[in-house]
This record gives structure tokens, sequence and C-alpha cells, in this order.
């Protein structure tokens, strides 16, 4: 493929969709996979998840440039050029739901869904005396050829949260 494509291929993406179901195993990403190799994982060669099993080529199209723009924005304004590629709210997120981990506590229906109240320091002592934490996403680099999604921290490099991000620029 590299000789079809010539000295572009470098700047040559690869972009599939698929199911949540068949993420893992994707066929068409594992074939192309074999020829771009694993430097380009999450950098040229992507995995759209959609809810459709096929997507038109405007729809591709579409989703690979606003990557594009995105991480050119990532390097304007955070100086790293893959920060665009998760969401940016996720530190804060994280943040605010270890900080709020067991603050919530039922209400009758009529009351609505959760609110924090009087039993909040018992869920956290309980929570702290059996090992409960809150289930987050593993941190990982913005920037990693992990298959297919970033999960592990050991593979990529960079940041891991847009704070991470702005205490290096």
């Amino acid at each position: 493929m590299e000789k079809m494509i010539g000295d572009q291929w470098d700047q040559t993406f690869g972009v599939t969709n698929t199911l949540y179901v068949t993420r893992t195993n994707n066929i068409l990403f594992t074939l192309m996979a074999q020829f771009f190799g694993k430097e380009a994982i999450n950098d040229r060669l992507l995995l759209f998840e959609t809810t459709e099993f096929t997507t038109k080529p405007d729809t591709m199209l579409s989703l690979v440039t606003r990557i594009v723009k995105d991480r050119e924005l990532g390097l304007a304004f955070f100086d790293d050029y893959f920060l665009m590629d998760v969401e940016l709210l996720s530190t804060g997120a994280r943040q605010a739901i270890a900080k709020q981990d067991g603050a919530r506590t039922p209400m009758a229906a009529s009351q609505g869904s959760y609110a924090v109240g009087p039993a909040h320091a018992r869920i956290r002592a309980y929570d702290e005396a059996n090992g409960i934490t809150p289930m987050l996403p593993p941190l990982a680099p913005f920037h990693s050829q992990e298959w297919p999604w970033r999960t592990v921290a050991s593979e990529g490099e960079g940041p891991e949260t847009l704070q991470e991000a702005l205490d290096q620029k």
C-alpha cells in the first residue's frame, strides 16, 4: 500500500467505523493496522464508533476532518496535538465524581432522584472501610497507539489530563 501511495504515505489516514459490540475485533481496522503499523493507531489510523452498521463517506470525511482540525486547535491552545482527542471536561468531571462519591443519598420519589444528605458521613465511612472507590476509566496519555482505545497508562506519551497539559505548557 505504501508503494501505491508513495511519498504521501505519512500523511495518509485510514478510517473505519464500528458498532460498539465489534470495536475490539473490527476486521477492517485489523486489516488496515497490518499496513499502517502500530505507530499509526489513534494517530492516522482511526476507528470511529457509530450507531450504524454502515456510514456514508461524507459522514466519515466529516469525522476525520473534525479530528484533524481539533488536533490543530489542541496544539494552538494547549501545546498538545492530541489533547482535543479526549473530552476536555474529563479532568474536572473525574475530580467531581471522586469528590462526590458517596455524597448522594437516594431521596423519596416525590423529591427527585438524589441529593446530598445527612447520611453522607456514614456512606463515606462505609465506602472507606470497605475499600469502595469511584469507578472511573483509567487515565492514559492523550497520544497512544493502544488497540483500539486508550486505557493503559504505559502505552503512550504525554499528558493524561487537561491540567497536566496546562502545567507542561
